[in-house]
């Protein structure tokens, strides 16, 4: 008798982890009552930032948003971050999973990486808006303190690891040494500064010590752990970068930008200026 075929079912319509389930909902603000923070954080962030630089009320008209021919959703931007608030705010989603961990991108799962970029978001429409929808994320940054980072020796001692995700459904929290990501904790502690400049200090120097290679030239690295293979971050070089200008640690910047000036392909062409990064491509990368 031949096996039985093993059925595949997706956690959006089945309980993965009863007795949590999810109906599939293809409004992207809405979510289930707390998910898709990966679109809509980011969106929200992108938005603000326009009209923050130009100043153009251009989202505080509704916006549409497109799933198909016949379902379309439409928000203004003030109406995302109320979202996001009452999201932030609330201790369930509609399917019964604590939404104390945060607002998840999908099934589930909390990436601090990106409910921090909903925060800025927050942030930035509170500025722009005399709101103050943002104080919802405080609870959860909170939290993350508790529970998304850790193993530091003291209370203001570099961290010794930090969460990739933190699945709120069953729940399982993704903090082993295979998960430790350099781009995971130079992005997580760019997005923390502007709330919590002790976090986001005592992460980069968590990430220096455990990704920065240090060469006899002078030049510095970002890598991976040996857990993941050792090879460079080129995500986490970038974030490591930006931190370290944003931080006043200019020592390190300089570091790191000699082996980028030396070892990246800087090249300015036609009024712009990028890295090829070795990959021989017609077009820029960064």
């Amino acid at each position: 008798m031949p096996p039985k075929e093993a059925r595949r079912t997706s956690p959006y319509t089945q309980p993965h982890a009863p007795p949590v389930g999810r109906k599939y909902n293809p409004d992207p603000i809405y979510g289930n009552g707390g998910s898709y923070m990966m679109g809509k954080g980011y969106l929200l962030n992108i938005i603000a930032l326009y009209e923050f630089v130009c100043g153009s009320g251009k989202y505080d008209e509704p916006i549409e948003l497109v799933y198909d021919d016949k379902i379309r959703f439409k928000y203004t931007q003030l109406q995302m971050a109320k979202v996001l608030y009452d999201q932030f705010t609330a201790p369930v989603d509609e399917g019964g999973s604590d939404l104390t961990p945060g607002i998840d991108c999908e099934v589930g799962k909390v990436f601090p990486w990106c409910v921090s970029v909903g925060g800025l978001g927050m942030k930035m429409i509170d500025k722009i808006h005399n709101t103050s929808y943002q104080t919802s994320y405080y609870r959860w940054l909170d939290w993350a303190k508790q529970n998304l980072v850790g193993g530091a020796k003291g209370s203001d001692g570099p961290y010794e690891w930090a969460s990739i995700y933190y699945d709120r459904d069953i729940p399982y929290n993704m903090n082993g040494p295979k998960h430790q990501i350099p781009g995971n904790w130079f992005c997580c502690a760019y997005q923390y500064w502007p709330d919590d400049q002790n976090l986001a200090r005592r992460l980069y120097a968590g990430a220096k010590k455990k990704f920065m290679v240090k060469e006899p030239d002078g030049s510095a690295h970002i890598n991976f752990p040996p857990e993941l293979g050792g090879g460079e971050d080129l995500v986490g070089f970038g974030a490591a970068a930006a931190c370290a200008w944003e931080f006043g640690d200019f020592d390190t910047h300089a570091q790191l930008m000699t082996w980028a000036n030396t070892r990246y392909q800087p090249t300015a062409k036609e009024g712009e200026f990028y890295y090829q990064f070795g990959l021989d491509e017609p077009w820029p990368r960064g």
